[in-house]
């Protein structure tokens, strides 16, 4: 669905992403519970998609416990989105680095993963209180991984015109080496107040603990070894097959 919805938003305004993401989240609470007459296309698709998955969510025992707050995150989300893309077609100024970290970890949609996760594979009986509790080690790996994911994409987001904690730090007079300096450093400063978030956490949380630890760990990686703008499934399959064979 996210990929999906990646090929249709290139044109959104603000508007239309506040719009979109209305739309999901009504399809999550059951206010919007079928397709639209006549509706086609990638939106339809995309939508048909988050509907399949939604069905296949509140079949976990967990769901209805997590529900609430994976509706929160999606409005945190949408939000967040509809900002950023003020941002880059013009409609405020940039902001400064701490603002857009702020924003960026919602972007990610990191938060909203693991609001999910829960329902799906959380601890049990599931209660509204595991998200209370990981939130905020779960929005420190949310922001390790945005500016992960900077570092790799600056460069295609520089010709894009769309904002980029580098290219921020550059446009208050940081040389771009410094900049990506500054910003890796500020990944392992977060990591390391991730890690010691994620020890404070019950044992009976210690399955999302690991499924963290792993989560930043591999996503991190794997933003440093490529821009992971419009790679599809496809292409994941041929490089898959491609290590295999070598």
């Amino acid at each position: 669905m996210d990929d999906i919805a990646d090929s249709i938003a290139g044109d959104w305004s603000d508007a239309d992403v506040d719009a979109f993401f209305g739309r999901i989240k009504g399809v999550l609470s059951g206010s919007e519970p079928g397709g639209a007459s006549g509706e086609a296309g990638p939106m339809a698709a995309a939508l048909s998609a988050w509907r399949a998955w939604c069905a296949r969510f509140r079949a976990h025992p967990g769901a209805a416990a997590h529900t609430s707050s994976l509706l929160g995150q999606l409005d945190l989300a949408g939000a967040a989105m509809a900002l950023e893309r003020r941002w880059a077609i013009g409609g405020e100024p940039w902001p400064g680095y701490d603002r857009y970290l702020a924003n960026g970890g919602l972007t990610i949609l990191y938060r909203t993963w693991w609001a999910a996760a829960l329902g799906v594979c959380g601890p049990e009986p599931a209660r509204t209180e595991h998200w209370a509790a990981i939130e905020p080690a779960t929005a420190l790996g949310a922001e390790c991984m945005r500016l992960a994911n900077d570092l790799r994409t600056f460069e295609r987001e520089r010709r894009e015109g769309k904002p980029n904690s580098v290219l921020i730090l550059e446009r208050a007079g940081t040389s771009t080496e410094a900049a990506v300096e500054r910003v890796s450093a500020h990944i392992a400063e977060l990591n390391a107040a991730f890690d010691a978030e994620l020890r404070r956490l019950p044992a009976e949380l210690a399955g999302v603990v690991e499924g963290q630890r792993r989560s930043v760990a591999f996503n991190g990686a794997w933003y440093m070894a490529r821009d992971t703008h419009a790679y599809t499934v496809r292409e994941l399959a041929e490089d898959a097959r491609s290590e295999s064979h070598g």
